[in-house]
């Protein structure tokens, strides 16, 4: 195994942020105070941009982006409580065939009247398939000898129902859903326009439409999913206590008939057999956490808008380094979307990675202490812990290090006092080993070795584990 050289990330040309929203007591400018401890907070789950200007005449050029003690990671669950149609009607799919209700509550539709030749359409929304994200409801059929369709996946551009059953299967992609006997059935479209029903058993579809894959009950409220990670699907169907019951195996988007573009998520009823007594519906969307981009622009992103990198999902809470071809321009920003929180972010800089050398003085980049009260017996059994935090110690040595290597610890050292910032001990084969530190309070001194050819560099540095 190879080793790489240990990289630094503190260097940056930042100064002035702007921000799309700011707390006043949360000021962005915490971004830029090398403090893990203080952090800047927005006002809104909004696009956020984080925005630098140099100047006129100014280029700033970056090669990595670092960020850390943020909230980005999180995901969440999205409401839609928005009732397409009229709430009660398949207008936007063709003829508009009604039944007759009223909307309880913004989560809650019932049909008061049933039309058993309408169609009903709760929530219609156009759907990311290469997105990971996990879409349901929750409903109960309360009518005796009819079914009731939970949710549903439908080419937008095939012919609208209510309609026969030969338009039907033009249209469906995947659906779940309860029939006249309660019982639950889940079936999709094969991109050779078969459609396989669910069996119950793992990775068993059949063209037997008479499979089922759960006993149900009338009148109990189940919950059912669609589960996407991005490259394939299921269906998962809950209880009313969110207990597992069962779920579908895994169909890979290319083998599904899915490739008319764009595709519709539905919840509730569009087909011609919508006969139900009381739909109650929780229509929400388990969604990705946020993305994160950084863009540079000569004339504040009016025309010229360019990316550093490809966008990416915020995972987890670790600090994340970004590194990429190094790129220029007057104004950069830090792009937020698909925020699932109001954000909030200890430390985030942009700018020209610092890259040291291999140490050579040998050291544990693992290496930490308890910091904490231990209670101990006199006859030396634990009877209590009291753990405050674990502290991260690095240190790192250069023996005969020459001027070049020595330039830039001294610059580093000038430029971060002692405030955090970014390292990676080794890059190529442990790259997720992003930790925030900082210098331990000590003296900088590297003494001059070989009649002042070369010098011992030491460097001690401090994080929270």
């Amino acid at each position: 195994m190879s080793w790489s050289k240990i990289h630094f990330y503190y260097a940056h040309q930042l100064a002035g942020l702007t921000a799309t929203t700011e707390d006043a007591n949360y000021p962005v400018s915490n971004l830029l105070d090398r403090l893990d401890g203080t952090f800047y907070k927005g006002t809104s789950m909004a696009i956020h941009y984080i925005t630098n200007d140099v100047g006129i005449d100014n280029q700033m050029t970056a090669d990595y982006l670092a960020f850390g003690g943020d909230n980005l990671g999180i995901t969440g669950i999205e409401l839609e409580d928005n009732f397409n149609d009229s709430s009660l009607n398949s207008t936007n799919f063709g003829s508009a065939v009604t039944g007759t209700g009223t909307v309880v509550e913004t989560t809650t539709l019932t049909i008061t009247t049933p039309n058993p030749d309408g169609a009903i359409v709760y929530s219609k929304n156009l759907y990311n398939k290469t997105t990971p994200q996990v879409r349901g409801i929750r409903a109960q059929a309360t009518t005796v000898g009819v079914s009731l369709m939970f949710c549903s996946l439908q080419h937008v551009a095939a012919a609208p129902p209510p309609v026969a059953v030969t338009t039907y299967n033009a249209r469906m992609v995947s659906d779940i859903f309860q029939t006249s006997t309660a019982d639950f059935k889940a079936r999709y479209r094969a991109a050779a326009g078969t459609i396989y029903y669910w069996d119950g058993t793992t990775l068993s579809w059949s063209t037997d439409s008479a499979k089922t894959f759960y006993t149900g009950a009338l009148s109990t409220n189940y919950r059912t999913e669609l589960e996407n990670n991005g490259t394939s699907f299921r269906w998962n169907l809950y209880n009313a206590s969110d207990v597992l019951l069962a779920h579908t195996g895994w169909v890979a988007w290319s083998a599904a008939y899915s490739n008319a573009d764009p595709v519709y998520f539905v919840m509730g009823d569009v087909w011609s057999d919508a006969n139900y007594g009381t739909l109650v519906i929780s229509n929400y969307r388990h969604s990705q956490a946020a993305t994160v981009a950084l863009e540079f622009s000569n004339d504040n992103f009016s025309s010229d808008v360019r990316q550093a990198f490809t966008a990416f999902v915020r995972s987890g809470s670790v600090a994340v380094v970004k590194e990429f071809a190094s790129i220029s321009g007057r104004y950069s920003r830090l792009k937020l979307s698909g925020l699932k929180a109001i954000p909030q972010i200890s430390l985030a800089h942009w700018g020209l990675r610092t890259e040291m050398d291999y140490a050579d003085v040998s050291y544990d980049p693992d290496a930490q202490e308890f910091k904490g009260n231990l209670n101990v017996s006199e006859t030396g059994y634990l009877t209590g812990v009291h753990t405050k935090y674990y502290e991260r110690q690095i240190d790192i040595g250069f023996d005969d290090a020459d001027d070049t290597l020595y330039q830039l610890i001294k610059t580093w050292w000038l430029a971060m006092g002692m405030g955090c910032f970014f390292v990676a001990w080794e890059k190529t084969n442990h790259s997720a080993d992003i930790w925030i530190v900082r210098p331990a309070p000590k003296r900088f001194k590297n003494p001059l070795t070989k009649g002042g050819a070369y010098r011992d560099i030491n460097i001690s540095l401090l994080g929270r584990r």
